[in-house]
């Protein structure tokens, strides 16, 4: 699981934002998350899904136990839409895929 799409600080690609919409899929639809915690945020959850930990995350950049780098822009645009529930997150990532 530690093909986390943020590990590679290059474009997001398809194949990448699917893996994220498949892990996003699988948490509670009316769970929401708090966009300004850096250790709890959408994607702080995503990166300790994915076998990461002592994840810190900011609206460009992440640390965590094994790498550092930086976030794709639309992942922060994904995380900072409204509503802020992993539904709605859902639904944002799924219709960034399909544009790219």
């Amino acid at each position: 699981m530690r093909e986390a799409l943020y590990l590679r600080s290059k474009p997001l690609t398809k194949t990448d934002l699917k893996h994220f919409i498949s892990w996003a899929e699988k948490q509670p639809r009316n769970g929401t998350y708090t966009f300004i915690d850096n250790m709890n945020c959408l994607i702080a959850q995503y990166l300790r899904a994915c076998g990461f930990s002592r994840v810190t995350v900011t609206t460009s950049n992440f640390w965590t136990d094994k790498s550092e780098g930086r976030l794709p822009f639309e992942l922060n645009e994904i995380a900072q839409g409204q509503p802020r529930t992993f539904g709605g997150a859902t639904r944002r990532a799924k219709s960034l895929l399909k544009k790219i």
